[in-house]
Order: C-alpha cells, then structure tokens, then sequence
C-alpha cells in the first residue's frame, strides 16, 4: 500500500542506526597503573650498596626504609652489658670481679653478650652469685635506665640522615615493649644523631606489654605497608620482611666486631679508614754510621751563602 512504501522510503533515507555505533569513545578520566621499577641488584660491596641505596630513595619519593633495633644493627650495647655487670659485681661485694668487669673494654675484649660476660669472669653454675646476675639482667638489660647506654656503630648515623635527607620514611622496629623500653631508645636514638619521631622517623614497638611478639610483628607490618613502598630493610640476618616486600633491598648487617667470610653481609657501615701512608726508609739496605758531635754552626742548612 502507499502508505507502508511512504514508511519503507522514509526509513531507507534516514539511514539504519542498527549497525555498530560510530560514535567516538569518550576520553577516560582512569590514571594508568603505577609500573613495577626493576631496581639494580644491590651490590655486594657496602661501600657501592650505600650509593644504590640513595640513588634509588632519591628516585622512589616517598619510600620507607626499615631498621631493625634489637640485634644491634644500628648500636653497640657492649657499654649497656659493662655497666650492668659492673654494679652488679659492686652490689654482690665482688670487688676483684667488679674491677676485671670495669676493665674488660680497657683490655681490648668486646663481650657484647651476657653469656660472654659471664664466662669471662668466671662465674659457674655452682655459685649463687649467677642467680643474682641473672635477675639482675632481667630487670635492667631492656630498662630505660640502660639503654640509652649504647653507642652508635661508626658511620650509621651519618647514613641513616643520609637516608632521612632523600626524603624517605625511617621506621624503627623492635619487639621490645614501650612501658620499660620506650624512653630509653629514643633517647639513644638521639644522643647517637639518629633521626628520632619526627613526621618522616617512626619508632614501632610492642604497646601492650602482654602483647605477643608475633601479633605486635604482624601490626607493624600492617603499619609499614600503609607508609608507602618499602625500599630498604635492614636487619640481622638479612631476611626481615624479605617475603613482604620482595622489591626491597634487603640489607644483613652483622654484629659488631663479626665478619662475614662470603663478604655478602655489612660489618661496618662506613667506607674504613685510608690506611697510612709509610714513607721509603732511605737507609734501608744501606750502612748505618752513627752522627758525630753536634755542630757549633747555628746556620740553616737551607740558609744559604
């Protein structure tokens, strides 16, 4: 009929929309997802470690780096365990073993164990003395009072500002509990030159004194991971929160005074001294003939005629 041949033209002249759209896609407003940086392998050589380090922290902004506290990566507590062994000796009236303790640094001995100090001076199983040493540790090796005693490994507070200067985020950890031990490592913190809470310093402890140390690890570590990246961690045995955070350098640090035979762990954290330097010995291999009286001519040899 003409009116079904007046529809069937009318629709052939606006064109069929039922075919795929033409219309352009409209711009998304999505930031493209952050990409995984392939940082370098770190080095085994601490001194070329310490520049990739800052290099990368200089380049990852906002990147948290980790330290752990309780094995003396960063301190030394050998004068904590003197002090303590020598009033000890003092209290238990042991004069001839408060005074070796007093002068067991002096003699060049490095005892930074309890257990080391113990079998220095002697003291057995058998004598009631260890019993005292023994509650006297308990109370007083993680104690404000204490341990703010230690000292700072040579070189580690200079790169840990360093560090803090990239504009990285510093995390101290230690499963130590606030109440007894708190004041005490901030305080050594401090005194050492360590970055010490601040806005970009965090210090992370057990809060609860009843808390576990593995439930205080897990809230720690939760905490990290809201921080930002984690870049570095150093630690001990080189496998702190290495299963956490795969993409961070992971940094084993030696006790002090330790050496490592495979040299793939830190014994110090700074480049050592320039050795010497020895001048030639002229007279070597050559007659020695002894001087003669001292001259009565006052004159500069360099003098001059």
């Amino acid at each position: 009929s003409m009116t079904r041949l007046i529809f069937l033209l009318t629709f052939l002249a606006m064109g069929c929309q039922c075919g795929p759209s033409t219309t352009p896609p409209k711009p998304t407003t999505e930031e493209p997802a952050e990409q995984k940086v392939d940082w370098p392998t770190l080095s085994s050589d601490p001194d070329e470690a310490r520049k990739q380090i800052i290099e990368r922290l200089e380049k990852e902004k906002g990147a948290v780096v980790v330290i752990h506290l309780d094995d003396q990566v960063l301190m030394d507590r050998l004068p904590r365990i003197q002090r303590i062994f020598t009033e000890v000796m003092y209290e238990a009236k042991r004069q001839p073993l408060m005074q070796k303790a007093m002068r067991s640094a002096d003699h060049g001995l490095k005892l930074r164990s309890p257990e080391a100090f113990i079998e220095y001076l002697g003291i057995t199983e058998e004598d009631p003395l260890l019993k005292l040493v023994q509650r006297r540790l308990k109370e007083r090796l993680v104690s404000d009072a204490y341990l703010s005693d230690d000292e700072q490994r040579p070189g580690s507070s200079a790169f840990i500002q360093e560090i803090h200067g990239t504009g990285a985020q510093i995390v101290y950890i230690s499963s130590l509990d606030f109440i007894r031990s708190g004041v005490g490592l901030t305080r050594a913190l401090r005194v050492n030159g360590y970055p010490a809470l601040g806005a970009r310093s965090h210090l992370m402890m057990r809060y609860d004194a009843d808390q576990s140390v593995d439930d205080a690890s897990k809230q720690q570590l939760k905490t990290i991971e809201s921080l930002g990246p984690v870049a570095v961690v150093f630690s001990q045995s080189g496998l702190l929160m290495k299963d956490a955070f795969p993409n961070a350098y992971s940094v084993c640090v030696l006790e002090p005074g330790s050496e490592d035979p495979n040299d793939s762990c830190w014994s110090r954290w700074s480049a050592p001294p320039p050795a010497a330097r020895v001048e030639p010995n002229p007279g070597v291999g050559k007659e020695l003939r002894p001087l003669g009286p001292p001259s009565e001519n006052s004159t500069p040899l360099d003098a001059g005629p």
